[in-house]
């Protein structure tokens, strides 16, 4: 015989940090119970004055909670494009790599997937996190185009992920996120 308590939704709750303030709780379904679960893809806009008209990705995440609230959720699915990185071509250090025409000379640029493999395998050995840290054989150029992609990303990943809503879906409700497809088209040109 099953426990009753099985057969029902669970809460458990979780902090990050023994110290945080702030707490989080997910629903785990019954043994019995068929899962709520919600999907979505494109989480971001690509174009900056629509973000800003339509009030960005919040008004979505807010209905979501509303739903959450309602009837709350076992898991979130996001289908790919979770966070736009195309403004990382907007770059000025990357803008004379991007202005060479030949695949072969860009591929044969300082910056290259191999150049920074060896500059994380150069960071990891030296048990640094930052590359301009770690000693390297990049050319100034190279490093610069470096160290601007990576503040892009990080930036971009931590305003996009803490925004309220968002982030307070994240902390509620369990998520699994797919890569996009065209993951290996970056990989080739970096």
């Amino acid at each position: 015989m099953i426990p009753e308590f099985c057969n029902i939704d669970t809460f458990s709750d979780y902090v990050f940090l023994p110290t945080a303030a702030c707490r989080h709780r997910f629903v785990v379904p019954g043994i019995a119970q068929k899962w709520r679960w919600g999907f979505y893809t494109c989480n971001g806009f690509h174009d900056h004055e629509q973000e800003a008209e339509m009030g960005g990705i919040q008004p979505l995440w807010s209905d979501v909670l509303f739903c959450h609230q309602t009837k709350p959720m076992h898991v979130m699915i996001g289908g790919g494009d979770q966070l736009y990185c195309d403004d990382v071509w907007n770059l000025p250090a990357l803008s004379s790599w991007l202005q060479l025409d030949d695949v072969a000379q860009r591929l044969a640029y300082p910056f290259t997937q191999v150049r920074v493999r060896d500059l994380l395998r150069g960071m990891r050995e030296a048990k640094h996190t930052c590359p301009h840290l770690c000693p390297t054989t990049l050319s100034l150029d190279a490093q610069e185009m470096s160290d601007q992609v990576e503040w892009f990303y990080f930036t971009n990943y931590i305003r996009h992920w803490s925004q309220p809503k968002f982030s307070d879906a994240l902390g509620s409700v369990p998520q699994v996120l797919k890569v996009a497809r065209w993951y290996p088209v970056i990989h080739i040109l970096f």
